[in-house]
């Protein structure tokens, strides 16, 4: 795996960590590594010019951080339906209507990383709405306290 900066923070448990590539457009895919805990999703983005510069040996430098997303502020996880990525991309939906398109070729360790994370959480659950659709119960409750 690729070398990050990441830490645990205090009473954090890691659930996931893998390959965690980020779509932002049609031919804009970047490469990165994901980090899932029972408080938040974190994630690290490759430099493809160093990559292409001298490949695999790209992966003893550090990768930059990219995002960071308490569980608390997803609203939806959702797989993508068409496309070139579909087997292995999915939609997160944050509160405020941000959708970041993301693919793991492991969605499934992924998704069952999400249950166990939301799993331990006393004050969101995951919810299936249909076919590999989950929604985040208790976010509106959550955020009005905060």
């Amino acid at each position: 795996m690729a070398r990050t900066d990441f830490e645990l923070q205090d009473g954090e448990t890691l659930f996931y960590e893998g390959t965690l590539n980020h779509i932002k457009g049609k031919l804009n895919v970047t490469e990165g590594t994901g980090f899932l805990t029972n408080k938040r999703l974190v994630r690290y983005e490759a430099n493809l010019m160093l990559k292409a510069l001298i490949g695999l040996l790209a992966k003893l430098f550090k990768q930059k951080f990219d995002f960071e997303i308490q569980l608390s502020d997803i609203q939806t996880i959702k797989p993508e339906q068409s496309g070139l990525y579909k087997k292995n991309a999915f939609y997160l939906i944050k509160n405020d209507g941000t959708e970041l398109r993301l693919v793991s070729f492991k969605r499934d360790d992924l998704m069952a990383a999400f249950q166990k994370a939301y799993d331990q959480n006393t004050q969101l659950s995951l919810a299936e709405l249909g076919h590999q659709e989950w929604h985040v119960q208790g976010v509106q409750a959550h955020a009005a306290a905060d």
